[in-house]
């Protein structure tokens, strides 16, 4: 998908006030801010048409090999430890 960069200005109210935002959700550019902002309108606003809120938003991990998804997982088993490492699960 491409995207279309328009230039938009504000008065110099509005520009301090999306720089206090940008500060306070310490995002790099007042652009982000805007950016968050239409996002969350959006979102506003399908809950309105739909009465459904937005779900999670997942993080896709880009960083491995596709061949490691072929590559069967190595898990011990509940009742097997390995000397020095304590098992998963919740500290008692």
């Amino acid at each position: 998908m491409q995207t279309k960069q328009n230039l938009v200005e504000v008065s110099a109210d509005l520009e301090h006030r999306l720089e206090l935002l940008r500060q306070h959700y310490g995002l790099p550019t007042t652009t982000a801010v805007i950016e968050l902002l239409i996002s969350r309108q959006i979102e506003r606003s399908v809950y309105e048409m739909t009465g459904k809120r937005p779900g999670p938003k997942l993080a896709i991990d880009n960083t491995k090999d596709e061949h490691d998804a072929d590559r069967p997982q190595q898990l011990s088993g509940a009742g097997e430890s390995q000397q020095g490492v304590r098992p998963s699960g919740r500290a008692r």
